[in-house]
């Protein structure tokens, strides 16, 4: 929940939170008073601390107090009181320098989706990217205009505005165009890159690079880049709730539940290595397991958020 929070808070301090985002995060946030800390604390304008004066103050107080070090013990008592200012103005400038940092300087924009759920995100340049369940992407909004640049880890789906090279950075590789419809998978072991509109450039992290067409889609494993395939879709089949499998093994097909259903898979035989081809949705659990079951003569139950499996 702490984690979701520093989220919001982040977006709400962009002003990027919609209505019901933000009914939710006043639930735990006195959004009211922080808005007024933050504006009492714009309004100070506080000047940077001179930290050189500062300790200048702290040496001279401190040459002074060794200069009556043969004085009573009262007198001395006060001198090395007298340096207390100095340190207190110093602890107080530094904490605040570091608080207006925290609250102002902090300008990445991060989304999280939770298993079945899906997100809309607008970006500053109006482009805009849909993330599919168990996604995150994160940006620097304050560089957005100069540096097109993101993170995702997971899947999401971009219609991206004409401009300058738009960057989507995965730990398996980097995508690079200019204005153009695609979507990225960066799932396991692997990741997927589909293009839809315009072209897309693919690089792999040792620096290979090939581009795709609309119309064409590559894959990214051990740093290897596929053949590049054509495909027949619009968009991917996650948009409309669905999942294609084309001879995945059953191992590949009940792994790709866990990004839309919350539940574990109970295999009672062993039927991992079976391969299925079909489209299942993405917000039916039962519909689901039905068709893969149907299809490859297996029986199945669905017993609250566990599925069992087992041949018949």
């Amino acid at each position: 929940m702490n984690e979701e929070k520093d989220i919001l808070l982040s977006r709400w301090l962009s002003g990027d939170l919609s209505d019901e985002e933000k009914e939710s995060l006043q639930e735990h946030t006195n959004l009211d008073q922080l808005s007024t800390n933050l504006k009492l604390l714009e309004d100070l304008k506080l000047p940077e601390p001179n930290v050189e004066r500062i300790w200048a103050g702290v040496e001279s107080e401190t040459s002074k107090s060794k200069s009556k070090s043969k004085s009573k013990s009262k007198s001395k008592s006060k001198s090395k009181i007298r340096v207390l200012p100095y340190l207190m103005a110093a602890a107080a400038s530094v904490t605040i320098f570091f608080i207006a940092f925290t609250v102002f300087g902090n300008s990445e924009l991060s989304y999280q989706t939770k298993v079945g759920e899906s997100l809309t995100v607008q970006l500053p340049d109006q482009s805009e990217v849909i993330l599919n369940g168990y996604t995150s992407l994160s940006y620097d909004k304050k560089s957005w205009a100069k540096n097109r640049s993101l993170k995702l880890d997971g899947e999401a789906y971009f219609t991206v505005a004409k401009g300058s090279t738009f960057t989507v950075h995965t730990d398996q590789g980097t995508i690079e165009v200019l204005g153009t419809i695609f979507n990225v998978e960066d799932r396991a072991e692997e990741l997927l890159v589909s293009c839809y509109e315009g072209r897309v450039k693919v690089l792999s992290t040792d620096k290979l690079s090939k581009v795709i067409n609309a119309g064409e889609q590559l894959s990214i494993k051990d740093a290897k880049l596929s053949d590049i395939i054509k495909i027949s879709d619009k968009n991917p089949a996650w948009i409309n709730k669905l999942v294609k499998f084309n001879n995945k093994t059953l191992r590949e097909v009940f792994n790709s539940f866990q990004y839309y259903y919350p539940v574990k898979i109970d295999f009672k035989h062993n039927v991992l290595s079976r391969r299925f081809t079909g489209t299942i949705p993405t917000d039916n659990l039962e519909e689901a397991v039905e068709l893969i079951c149907q299809g490859m003569n297996l029986e199945c139950e669905v017993d609250h958020k566990v599925v069992r499996i087992s041949a018949k």
